[in-house]
């Protein structure tokens, strides 16, 4: 007697946005949840209102565990081994693609979007004379 089993992965992700400075009108956008087969290709969606961002970076957290980054990039496409990172920098979105998903990946998927608008500061400090 053979068994079949159907494993779904629940694949989610939550809205992680990454801001700086005063600009607290900026948006990103992602679906809610996403249920996948596992050995399915899945594809997650983010949109943002950020034009002048920096940095976009895709994050997963594995239940009890701390986030790790998936890609990154600011400007070109990332491969890295089955994630997939595209960046649309006109549509002001970005995508992140899973090949061949694991029961292991379920897990959340966060995007986040950094401002150019960030301050950084910094201190100088004199050198103690000799």
């Amino acid at each position: 007697m053979t068994f079949c089993y159907n494993i779904h992965i629940c694949l989610c992700f939550l809205l992680f946005a990454y801001f700086h400075g005063t600009k607290c009108n900026s948006q990103v956008f992602q679906t809610p949840l996403m249920i996948a087969e596992e050995g399915q290709d899945t594809t997650f969606r983010c949109n943002h209102s950020i034009t002048t961002y920096n940095l976009l970076v895709w994050y997963k957290q594995l239940p009890g565990s701390s986030l790790e980054i998936c890609a990154s990039g600011i400007l070109q496409d990332i491969i890295n081994g089955r994630f997939n990172m595209r960046i649309h920098k006109e549509s002001l979105s970005t995508e992140l693609s899973i090949s061949k998903v694991r029961v292991e990946e379920s897990a959340l998927y966060y995007c986040a979007v950094s401002d150019t608008m960030a301050e950084t500061q910094s201190t100088a400090v004199p050198k103690a004379p000799p």
